[in-house]
C-alpha cells in the first residue's frame, strides 16, 4: 500500500493535528480535495454542485506516512504519536 488514510473525528481540527504531528517529526498531509471543488472540477462542471457529505469528509481526511519500506519501529512511532495528539 502507499496510502494510509484516516478520517478524523469531527471534534478534531485537521490543521492542528497535522501541525502537532509535524512538530513530532510525523509528516502527515491533508488528503483528497473534493473533485467538484477542484480547479478541473469547476472547469468541467456544467452546474454548481453541492455535495455536503463529500465536502465534510474531505476536510477530515489525513494521509499518514506509511509505505512499503517503513520499518516496524517507525510505524509504531507514527501510531503512538497520532494517539497522543
Amino acid at each position: 500500500f502507499h496510502d494510509y488514510i484516516i478520517i478524523l473525528n469531527g471534534t478534531f481540527e485537521r490543521e492542528s493535528v497535522l501541525n502537532k504531528l509535524l512538530e513530532k517529526g510525523v509528516h502527515a498531509v491533508p488528503d483528497y480535495e473534493s473533485l467538484h471543488l477542484s480547479v478541473a472540477g469547476k472547469i468541467f462542471s456544467t452546474e454548481n454542485t453541492v455535495l455536503c457529505v463529500t465536502e465534510t469528509i474531505s476536510r477530515l481526511l489525513i494521509r499518514l506516512p506509511f509505505y512499503r519500506y517503513l520499518d516496524t519501529q517507525d510505524q509504531e512511532y507514527v501510531v503512538e504519536t497520532l494517539s497522543q495528539v
